[in-house]
């Protein structure tokens, strides 16, 4: 079972039908998702029952708006940082037409797709040639999946400005800097109406069902991208979820604190077994290997569900390790594989 370049990890039910007796229960280190979720609190049945109106909105819109670091008509919310990455390249064709994409790579593979898709020409670019690139729009996911690579953010406002020269945008997907929020370019937006910034609720706080996410820019082009997103974008449960886990700073905290240090002893039990690590992030480590193939079916017959790349055959990704147990179950497959070299 190999990853397609559009698709993604977490499809439990797939990997159970291609490996029916594998080591159970599962153990799905297949995604970038934090595996101990923010508590869900008991939510009044008319949450459910009614359309998020105003005041749930603008409760959500107040958390969001403190936790990011932003004022409130800098953002707008969607369901998940995937439906902005797929409207964005028609707003932008809409706006200034078709353009020069620049992608920043190898990274997620569907922001050049859906640019592609928007009818713009797309190429892939590498972090040192935005200084002097002639593409219309520049889109880098900082921290970059699937490797961690982080850019500290002051070291894009060079290349947001020679953008703006010329009416281009850049977009930074931060989907993963909760963990590293200091480097988010969320506090030097100001002056700059040319930057995106999309940023992923479900990532960090393990609730990607929840679908929620988030577009922060100026207050012109973020009304842009609600007016081209619709009304009741996302419901009244993600509303109500996301403002309480955005405002709970106790949990925010020691979650940090626990995916870095979980995110260090993950990459120690890869190296003690052998394993080259090309790049690392909390939530996940990528692992650079000619045996990406058969370590990923080895691990899987083992009941471990790791992340394979179609356009990257010697690179395996590794999420987050929930406890104790899969720590060991990882460690005694990693050794039982060592020792089959």
């Amino acid at each position: 079972m190999r990853a397609g370049p559009t698709l993604h990890g977490g499809d439990l039910s797939a990997i159970r039908r291609a490996y029916p007796h594998a080591q159970r229960p599962w153990i799905d280190l297949s995604t970038g998702i934090n595996p101990q979720a923010y508590p869900v609190p008991e939510i009044s049945p008319d949450i459910w029952q009614n359309l998020p109106d105003v005041a749930l909105l603008d409760g959500l819109y107040r958390a969001a708006a403190g936790y990011y670091g932003v004022g409130v008509r800098q953002l707008t919310a969607a369901p998940g940082t995937q439906a902005l990455i797929q409207w964005l390249p028609f707003l932008r064709a809409q706006i200034s037409g078709v353009g020069r994409i620049g992608v920043v790579g190898p990274t997620y593979a569907e922001h050049a797709l859906c640019w592609q898709r928007a009818g713009h020409q797309v190429r892939q670019i590498a972090l040192e040639d935005t200084a002097d690139t002639e593409c219309d729009v520049v889109v880098l996911v900082n921290p970059n999946n699937p490797d961690g690579r982080l850019c500290p953010g002051a070291d894009l406002i060079p290349v947001a400005e020679r953008l703006a020269a010329r009416g281009g945008w850049l977009v930074l997907d931060e989907a993963f800097m909760d963990c590293n929020s200091e480097n988010s370019f969320c506090a030097l937006l100001s002056g700059r109406a040319n930057v995106i910034i999309l940023r992923s609720f479900g990532k960090f706080f393990g609730l990607a069902g929840l679908r929620l996410g988030f577009a922060i820019g100026a207050p012109e082009l973020v009304m842009e991208i609600a007016a081209l997103i619709g009304p009741w974008a996302v419901s009244g449960m993600a509303c109500a979820v996301g403002a309480r886990a955005l405002q709970d700073q106790a949990w925010i905290v020691q979650t940090r604190a626990r995916l870095h240090a979980d995110g260090q002893r993950r990459d120690a039990i890869l190296v003690q077994h052998g394993m080259r690590i090309a790049g690392s992030h909390p939530l996940f480590s990528l692992v650079y290997t000619p045996y990406a193939d058969q370590l990923f079916v080895h691990l899987a017959q083992s009941g471990i569900y790791a992340r394979l790349f179609d356009t990257q055959p010697y690179w395996l990704r590794i999420g987050a390790l929930a406890d104790g147990t899969a720590e060991k179950r990882l460690s005694h497959c990693l050794h039982v594989w060592k020792n089959r070299q």
